[in-house]
């Protein structure tokens, strides 16, 4: 008897993390993080990476959705690119300094590989513009953002995990002590001076 309870914990328990393991992810990559080797007035790239759930590869669907930047006085979006666009039959992309409009639609091949994983997806070039500072980047999008459209239209959006990142550059720590203690040296310069 304590065996088949046991077993049948061990069953649940992996089913349970078997089906949170297949959710997909959507992400970004590239010059992103903390502190990204680009000098002000340089440029960098974002990427925009799928994690696919099995089956989906968005064959006769899409996708529709936006990448906003919180911060313009750090870094403006300069281009933007759909990457392998022989299987999207349409990319209507645009973007403003912050805000990027991603658009592709498949008609009759799949617009990804089936549940491929760290799939490039598009580049959005950056210029950095700002020296420190930090800008979210985040996902926009509706319910029906990500479409498999295989018969009929399956809308899997709410099957994805649409993660939030940051591009920052912070002064490093000795910089900023030398900062700080200048800016005594001048108060209490002017102060006895």
């Amino acid at each position: 008897m304590r065996r088949t309870k046991l077993g049948a914990f061990i069953v649940l328990v992996s089913l349970l993390f078997a089906t949170g393991a297949s959710a997909g992810q959507v992400f970004f990559d590239g010059d992103v993080g903390v502190g990204p080797f680009v000098p002000v007035g340089g440029t960098g790239t974002i990427e925009v990476r799928f994690n696919l759930d099995w089956p989906h590869n968005l064959e006769h669907g899409g996708v529709e959705m936006d990448v906003k930047s919180s911060n313009p006085n750090l870094i403006k979006f300069t281009s933007v690119q759909i990457t392998d666009p022989p299987r999207w039959a349409g990319t209507p992309t645009t973007f403003t300094e912050d805000l990027v409009n991603l658009v592709a639609y498949s008609i009759l091949t799949p617009g990804l590989p089936t549940g491929g994983q760290d799939v490039l997806f598009a580049t959005i070039q950056y210029e950095r513009v700002g020296k420190f500072g930090i800008s979210r980047l985040s996902f926009i999008f509706g319910d029906d953002a990500l479409v498999d459209g295989k018969s009929p239209d399956v809308v899997v959006t709410d099957q994805y995990y649409f993660e939030s990142y940051f591009v920052a550059w912070i002064p490093e720590p000795g910089s900023l002590t030398l900062a700080i203690t200048s800016l005594i040296g001048l108060v209490l310069r002017r102060r006895h001076g």
